[in-house]
Formats: structure tokens, sequence, C-alpha cells
């Protein structure tokens, strides 16, 4: 197949490439997705905000209980409403419990959303409300004038999702592409926080199901998947943890600025990850805890 498609005599442009991209994610055509990676597609580039929600509005692939949740976050939509991606903050929100706030729910990005919004309003049918608001605030506002208006457009026409696979990690769960999840946590970075969130939010995917009284087998299956996630979590940490103990301990600390400023320690209590816990790079961090050692450690930066 790659000698077919990427042959000598076909020369692939930027815009065939992404645009087979979009095809293969949409499809779950996970090797496919394998060989585009392979030819250079630049992940950062290729994801845009109307991209992501245009997989998550996507008919194609497994059937999914995504929009029984957003029906509980989002009261009383039509029949044809479009998921937003803050929509899908607020699911990731419900799934993820406690005091996470996803990205997609905060103020920055829903200020860069909104003028995303201005630059091509055609971005939603349903969102006519919100591109109104924000014509009103950029009316009202003494500064706002066609020079700021066109840097606000240029801003997030420019705007790049920082972990771009982790945001198709996240969209691949909530749709239960479980393959695509697979290769989504292969790629970019924070292998252990991805691990774990893929988890939680199986988890909590899976009491969803069983909360709308779907069949077993679905709870089973989210369960499952749930499970593989956690098997990765735990591999890596060890992992790491044989190679250098004081790095390890490091990793489940330091702050995660994409999954809500936790650590890799607390999105483990989130998950009740207990195997995890019970590992001996996390048993020597919470004992230090315990004793208040980590006053005294060298690595001061570090967060739990």
């Amino acid at each position: 197949a790659r000698s077919h498609v990427f042959s000598e005599d076909v020369e692939w442009s930027k815009g065939s490439l992404e645009q087979a991209m979009m095809d293969a994610l949409v499809n779950d055509r996970i090797e496919f997705v394998k060989l585009l990676l392979e030819q250079g597609v630049i992940m950062n580039k290729f994801l845009t905000i109307q991209r992501l929600e245009e997989l998550y509005n996507s008919k194609s692939g497994p059937s999914n209980t995504l929009r029984y949740i957003i029906r509980d976050v989002k009261k009383n939509i039509p029949r044809d409403y479009r998921y937003t991606v803050i929509d899908i903050g607020l699911v990731i929100n419900k799934l993820m419990g406690g005091a996470y706030r996803a990205y997609y729910t905060r103020k920055k990005f829903r200020t860069i959303y909104e003028n995303s919004l201005l630059k091509s309003p055609r971005l939603h049918r349903n969102n006519s409300n919100i591109f109104q608001a924000s014509k009103i605030l950029l009316q009202k506002n003494p500064n706002s004038s066609p020079k700021s208006y066109i840097s606000q457009n240029d801003f997030s026409s420019k705007f790049e999702f920082d972990y771009p696979f982790s945001e198709l990690l996240v969209w691949a769960v909530l749709t239960k592409r479980q393959g695509m999840a697979m290769l989504m946590w292969q790629h970019g970075e924070e292998a252990i926080a991805k691990a774990l969130v893929a988890a939680k939010l199986y988890k909590a995917l899976a009491h969803e199901a069983a909360d709308d009284d779907l069949e077993t087998e679905v709870y089973e299956e989210l369960k499952g998947y749930a499970k593989e996630f956690e098997t990765l979590a735990l591999q890596v940490m060890d992992y790491c943890y044989r190679q250098d103990d004081d790095r390890a301990q490091q990793l489940l600390t330091y702050e995660l600025k994409n999954w809500s400023k936790q650590t890799c320690l607390s999105l483990a209590v989130a998950d009740n990850h207990r195997a995890l816990l019970s590992h001996t790079c996390c048993q020597i961090l919470l004992a230090d805890l315990w004793l208040g050692g980590l006053r005294t450690r060298k690595n001061t930066n570090i967060k739990v």
C-alpha cells in the first residue's frame, strides 16, 4: 500500500495530505494514519479547532455514548445540534470529576474560540448567539478597530494545539476508537499522564453506560479499554523508575499544564489506580508527604 499510494510518480500537496489524514481519522483507518505520519504530516499544523470539531461531529466510526453525556451537560439541544469543543470540555470535566477543568472550558481558550468564530462564523450554525455576543463586545470596546479586529483574527488563525496527539487521544477515547487512541498515545509527550487520563475517561464512560442502562457488553468493553491504559501507565512508570528513580519521582509530581495542572500522581488517585499507587516510586513519595520530607528534598518545585 505504501509504494502504491506514495509512489515517486505521485506528488502529494500539503492540503491533500491533510485531507487524507482527516479522512483516515474519521474512518478509523489506523494503518493509513501511521503511514501519513511517516510521510511527514505535522499534527500541530493539521489539527485546527474546526477540524477537531468536525471529528467530534462525524457520524462515522464505532457507536459510542458521547451523545448521551453531551445531553447531560447541555440541556434541551435540538436534534441537528453540532457539538462544540467547549461542549466537549464540559463532558471532560464531568467525566474526570473533582476540580478538573479541561482546557476547552478555560477563559483563555474561550477567547480564542470566539475569535475563530468571528473569523469564520460558518464554523457552527448553532453558534450564532456566541458570534453575535462577540460582535457586541468588540463594538463596545473603545479600542476595537479594523486593525485590532484583524490582529485578533490573526491570533486565532495562528492558534495551534501544543499537544495535538493528546487532543486526538481524548477524541478517540470519547468516540470509542481504542485502536486510534493507542496510536495517539504512542506519539507525542507525557505518556504516563495520557494513559492515566484515558483510563479515567474510559472508567467514567463505563459508569455512565451502566447508569443509562446500556448493554452490559458496552460497560465491560469500556472497562477493558481502561485496564489496557492502566497497564501502559504502570509499565512506563516502572521502566522510568528502574532507569532513574529521582527522575521518575519528578515525572509523577510535575505540574501538567495541559491536564488541568494536575500531576501524574493526582491523576492516578483520580483513576484509583491501586497498582500504580502501590508501586515503590509512589510509596516513597507518599511517605515523604506523610513525614514532611518534601520540604527538604532537592526537588523543591515538585507538586503532588
